[in-house]
């Protein structure tokens, strides 16, 4: 049997349940599709690279993405900026950059049964499909994605919307 599991947003939350599944994958084959309206997975608004270097609300040392390496957003900032300790605040686009590559980093170690797939559109609708309770998930300029499973990681609604 073949799954397929569509999360539509690729930043922060959708990237990082898009990781973790990729590191604990299901035991069936699976397509995990990560579908993302902007131009980069990982980054969402609150990530994006921006002109002036806007600072994250919490130390670096406590920012991981995987709660069995706590100081693992630490290590990958020191690799760039050396002298960062683990209660700096860091710039809101390097934790994108962390975010893309430990995504990335999963899908290199997950297994063959196991496949993502990067998505760029705008899903316009989720609509059911019969039989089987598959769902479509419909886009203005490209043909539907069909899953097993839609998981909306839409992020803050407080947030305005991308250009």
């Amino acid at each position: 049997m073949h799954n397929t599991i569509a999360i539509v947003g690729g930043g922060f939350s959708g990237t990082v349940l898009a990781a973790n599944l990729l590191r604990s994958p299901p035991a069936a084959a699976t397509d995990i599709v990560l579908i993302e309206r902007g131009g980069e997975m990982g980054r969402g608004v609150a990530y994006a690279e921006r002109d002036y270097p806007y600072l994250l609300n919490v130390p670096a040392a406590r920012l991981s993405a995987d709660s069995a390496d706590p100081l693992q957003f630490l290590r990958f900032a020191q690799r760039r900026l050396p002298h960062a300790e683990g209660e700096d605040f860091l710039p809101r686009a390097l934790y994108g950059d962390y975010l893309q590559d430990a995504l990335l980093r999963a899908e290199r170690k997950a297994p063959a049964h196991v496949r993502l797939q990067r998505i760029f559109g705008e899903v316009r609708r989720i609509t059911p499909l019969a039989p089987g309770n598959r769902l479509a998930a419909q886009f203005a300029d490209r043909p539907p994605i069909t899953a097993d499973r839609v998981i909306l990681a839409l992020g803050n609604p407080a947030l305005p919307p991308q250009p």
